[in-house]
């Protein structure tokens, strides 16, 4: 299968919303009730991603694969706006199409992230990612420790959430042994 990865551009922000709302509705299905994901709107999402891609406030990535010209993924990763503080980085979201899991796109896009992340001079990262989510056992399998955990609401159901952190040359290491 031939996946090219690039930045992603602002002509990008709905094939964009369509992962995100697609691939919540596909992985989360069982753990977010269905009327929730029924809800997530397409229009909405774009706006989001549009308004992402348009801002300025800190540095910032979002890089994407294609697959014959379809958005089968995407990670976006910056500065840690959360807990806990000693990370200095977060990948925020890291979003693949069903249809394309298990192609090893997740791990090159994150490795994208790595790549950008020391770049930009950061040394640390942090993953969020609910206890129940099936794809936690990725982290896992990349030498993630849990280093904080809390609690999230999502449509009215209180979900475990773990944050995994890396140093990034660890995380970095953990992933090119994927290959």
């Amino acid at each position: 299968m031939q996946v090219r990865f690039r930045r992603a551009a602002i002509e990008d922000a709905h094939a964009i919303a369509r992962v995100y709302v697609d691939t919540w509705r596909t992985a989360y299905r069982g753990l977010v009730p269905e009327p929730y994901l029924l809800s997530l709107d397409y229009e909405k999402e774009a706006r989001g991603c549009l308004d992402f891609l348009t801002g300025d406030e800190y540095p910032r990535m979002l890089d994407l694969a294609e697959v014959k010209g379809v958005v089968a993924g995407y990670v976006v990763a910056g500065p840690n706006n959360e807990q806990p503080e000693v990370y200095e980085a977060e990948i925020y979201e890291i979003f693949v199409r069903q249809e394309f899991s298990g192609e090893g796109i997740g791990t090159r896009l994150m490795q994208r992230a790595i790549d950008w992340l020391i770049g930009m001079d950061f040394a640390s990262v942090v993953i969020w990612c609910w206890k129940s989510n099936p794809f936690a056992r990725f982290y896992w399998s990349l030498g993630g420790e849990v280093v904080h955990t809390c609690m999230q609401t999502v449509a009215g159901n209180e979900m475990d959430v773990l944050v995994f952190g890396w140093e990034i040359d660890d995380l970095k290491r953990n992933l090119q042994a994927r290959r």
